[in-house]
């Protein structure tokens, strides 16, 4: 299967998931791409977790395994969706294992979008100051967040600093944004206590609300969709 296929089978279970359809209408396309998701493709495992995150959420250890398959491949958006599963969302394991898995995914995504920054990749950089601000790990204070995004805040304007130099619209315009943000705030340390905007419709939410709006909502389908009355999971 080529890649022009499977981005077709991309976009049909992504439509599935996010319009909460029947799930017999992206069958066929999860069958499709299992193969190509046995044989590695991490984007396939990352598409096969969500779906079955979305209409099999009571199996954890479907959408889970494919999950952790893509993680493992370094796909960040599995990386994101496992570090807020175990902090927001599992309810069915200890608490003192989901914390510690939850830190163990997040500081796996701060590893990855490192890397990731360090060659250059200016949304990375971006991620990670925000992160600092809006999502640090449970195990550092407020103050060394606050630090960690001043670091990244500088090595995001280097990044935009260097690319603009090239003369590439696009990127003076960024670094233009960045630096209007400062002035206009008089301080770094404001930008740092609330991060740069990001084009997120739950942009303002903390982690837990953004996550505690998504659960419900896919719970409340599941249950109008099968027609039942069974009890929400309990979202931690």
């Amino acid at each position: 299967m080529n890649r022009t296929e499977l981005s077709e089978y991309f976009k049909i279970i992504r439509r599935s998931v996010d319009d909460f359809d029947d799930p017999e209408v992206a069958r066929p396309a999860v069958e499709a791409i299992t193969s190509a998701a046995e044989h590695g493709s991490a984007q396939a495992q990352y598409m096969l977790g969500m779906y079955y995150y979305t209409y099999h959420c009571e199996d954890s250890s479907i959408f889970l395994s494919w999950m952790e398959r893509a993680a493992d491949s370094d796909n960040l958006k599995a990386i994101k969706f496992l570090a807020d599963y175990y902090r927001f969302i599992c309810d069915d394991m200890e608490p003192e294992q989901r914390k510690s898995l939850g830190r163990k995914w997040l500081y796996r995504l701060i590893e990855v979008l490192t890397k990731k920054a360090g060659k250059g990749v200016v949304s990375a950089a971006k991620s990670l100051m925000n992160l600092y601000v809006r999502d640090r790990p449970d195990d550092m204070t407020e103050g060394e967040g606050r630090d960690a995004a001043m670091i990244w805040y500088e090595r995001l304007i280097e990044i935009l600093r260097a690319k603009a130099a090239r003369g590439t619209a696009t990127d003076k315009k960024r670094l233009t944004h960045c630096i209007i943000i400062v002035t206009y705030r008089t301080k770094l340390s404001t930008v740092c206590r609330i991060g740069l905007p990001r084009r997120h419709s739950f942009t303002g939410k903390s982690p837990q609300r953004r996550w505690t709006a998504l659960h419900t909502s896919i719970q409340h389908r599941h249950t109008a969709a099968r027609g039942t009355n069974r009890k929400p999971l309990t979202v931690i």
